[in-house]
């Protein structure tokens, strides 16, 4: 999610707010993760209750994917 976007979720996905961003339209499968897991997972909880049905979150942080030394690649 975009920095600052925290507590915008559901405007940034309804796709009738004038928030919207179509990263989040429902045609989409979305990838989810954060540092530490709890952010992605509420975010991916709330995108299910919004009858969105291809998110994934990965199930540990960025933080442990790092530490296993998984790969990253910064754009």
């Amino acid at each position: 999610m975009p920095s600052g976007a925290a507590g915008m979720l559901e405007f940034l996905v309804d796709p009738n707010s004038p928030y919207h961003k179509p990263v989040f339209n429902a045609d989409k499968s979305l990838i989810l993760f954060c540092a530490s897991f709890w952010r992605s997972a509420l975010a991916a909880k709330t995108h299910m209750e919004m009858v969105f049905e291809r998110i994934f979150d990965v199930e540990v942080g960025l933080s442990e994917w790092i530490e296993a030394n998984y790969p990253v690649v910064k754009l």
